[in-house]
């Protein structure tokens, strides 16, 4: 049997009083299946912050990863071949929140008993009730065997746009779209900075995500919609799109709306997983490509 390709993914237990929290799952190929929180880990980000990630945008909770139980090895139903990093977590803050389509139910569940539960009920079975007999017989090692990305330790700053960064930002945002989207940037690097410098800026708060003064991100945004978001390839799934985003609904009306592209899966993925829902489809760019039309809503 030959997978298709090799699947990133973390998952988390996450104890309390010798309960785990699971997740009942409503994908196609996974509908009514329990889980533990996790998914796959983005292009370019730290292991153990994707788990955390997971958590958050599945079950609304944050968690302190506290051990490991270990590394699983499994071929999927989808026929790839998936390395899945587990990790044991405790409730830092947040309330359960389940925002996603793709979970609706949670419950807590006696580890004791999860070793017992009926296959049928879950997903991946061998791979959980592995994982299940490690948290009974409390099998585990010390987080510190995951040591975090060297880029990590590197911190970011969200900063008002000047024009100084002008040619940089330029550089960044036209690479990174030019990779979502598969195509070249219409507009010559000259046009595309004035227009940076001297058109945007008539609507949009523009600020930059700057890492030891270069640039990595950038966002331009008023109270009710995002024009502009584009992250440097080489910095993706560190946060800072999330910080970005969060900055933004804490200045907004209660109501933001974007345009995406549809073939960009990836910001389409993003934005979903952080409470942005489809309103309409359209194709009326300068690209010619469908696009997709986002509303986000204080709840």
């Amino acid at each position: 049997m030959t997978a298709n390709q090799i699947v990133l993914v973390v998952s988390v237990s996450i104890i309390k009083d010798e309960e785990v929290l699971m997740i009942k799952e409503n994908k196609s190929d996974v509908r009514n299946k329990w889980n533990f929180p996790g998914g796959q880990v983005e292009t370019g980000e730290d292991i153990l912050y994707a788990a955390r990630r997971e958590v958050k945008e599945e079950t609304g909770l944050d968690v302190e990863l506290t051990y490991t139980t270990g590394i699983y090895n499994f071929i999927s139903s989808s026929q790839d071949q998936v390395i899945m990093f587990h990790f044991i977590g405790q409730v830092t803050g947040g309330s359960i929140n389940l925002v996603e389509d793709e979970i609706i139910d949670s419950t807590w569940v006696k580890v004791s008993d999860l070793v017992k539960s009926n296959d049928d009920s879950l997903r991946n079975p061998s791979v959980i009730k592995q994982i299940a007999y490690s948290l009974v017989n409390k099998s585990y090692h010390p987080i510190n065997v995951f040591h975090k990305q060297v880029v990590n330790k590197q911190k970011f700053i969200i900063t008002p746009y000047i024009p100084k960064y002008a040619e940089q930002t330029v550089e960044m945002w036209r690479d990174s779209k030019e990779r979502a989207i598969g195509q070249k940037e219409n507009h010559s690097f000259e046009s595309h900075v004035h227009f940076l410098n001297h058109i945007l800026p008539k609507q949009y708060q523009i600020d930059l995500a700057l890492m030891d003064e270069k640039v990595v991100g950038i966002v331009a945004y008023n109270e009710k919609e995002i024009s502009q978001l584009y992250i440097h390839t080489g910095y993706q799934g560190m946060g800072i799109g999330q910080t970005f985003l969060q900055k933004v609904k804490e200045q907004s009306s209660g109501r933001l709306t974007l345009y995406t592209f549809e073939v960009n899966e990836n910001a389409q993925r993003f934005y979903e997983k952080n409470g942005f829902t489809i309103i309409g489809r359209g194709d009326e760019n300068e690209e010619n490509l469908p696009d997709i039309h986002y509303e986000w809503t204080l709840k």
